[in-house]
């Protein structure tokens, strides 16, 4: 047996002693919270206007931490965009039949599963970042099955305004109520989908401005491959 036949036992091994451990150590796990949580579950709710608690901390009590979060992706995208080409190529080769009958079907879906993810995120599991994450793979799919590359202009126009947005927002909070991203839209009714003040506008503008940047980074990746 070779060497790392053994490593590869070994690690699982213990990866499934640990997990054992961990069912049966009987780990106290969220029986006492910290102060900070305590205070969010109390009161986001009634502050925020929101059930979603994730969503909640997320775009308002750390949305400093998110903004500084889209920076980071953007800086990524800027790097990959520095570093690798800019220029258009035309379709490699025409993809299978079935395939191309299957993106017709399945991008659609795609995109629509991801609005429900972002127009929702307030209220259920999701948000901006998860909803960006998907339809970037709808574009993804659409590049790979048809080797073909989209067109950026637009994807980069929509992350430009989708973060000047969230920025813009952010600061008019600072003048409405002293804070940055202050609520300052009527919060409406707990499980409304209109509801929430602010924070489902900025989720869907970082759901759009996530989606832009992974779907650039992705093709622009796709074109430095063709070429080397």
């Amino acid at each position: 047996m070779k060497l790392k036949h053994i490593l590869a036992w070994v690690f699982v091994i213990l990866f499934v002693g640990v997990v054992a451990y961990s069912f049966s150590a009987e780990i106290p796990f969220g029986h006492s919270l910290t102060k900070l949580a305590k205070y969010y579950v109390d009161n986001t709710a009634r502050e925020t206007g929101i059930p979603n608690f994730v969503t909640a901390i997320v775009v308002s009590y750390r949305g400093f931490d998110t903004l500084g979060e889209v920076t980071v992706l953007l800086l990524a995208t800027l790097g990959v965009i520095g570093i690798l080409p800019w220029e258009k190529h035309e379709k490699v080769k025409k993809a299978h039949p079935v395939l191309l009958w299957g993106i017709k079907i399945v991008f659609p879906i795609i995109l629509l599963v991801g609005a429900y993810i972002v127009i929702h995120g307030h209220l259920t599991p999701g948000g901006g970042f998860q909803a960006g994450a998907v339809v970037a793979s709808a574009f993804l799919l659409y590049m790979v099955s048809l080797s073909a590359h989209l067109d950026l202009e637009g994807f980069a126009f929509t992350e430009a305004i989708a973060g000047a947005g969230f920025a813009l927002i952010g600061v008019a909070g600072i003048f409405a109520g002293g804070a940055f991203l202050y609520n300052f839209i009527p919060k409406g009714n707990l499980f409304d989908l209109f509801s929430g003040g602010i924070i489902p506008i900025v989720y869907i503008l970082i759901g759009l401005k996530v989606s832009s940047e992974l779907t650039e980074v992705v093709s622009h990746m796709m074109k430095g491959g063709a070429e080397q």
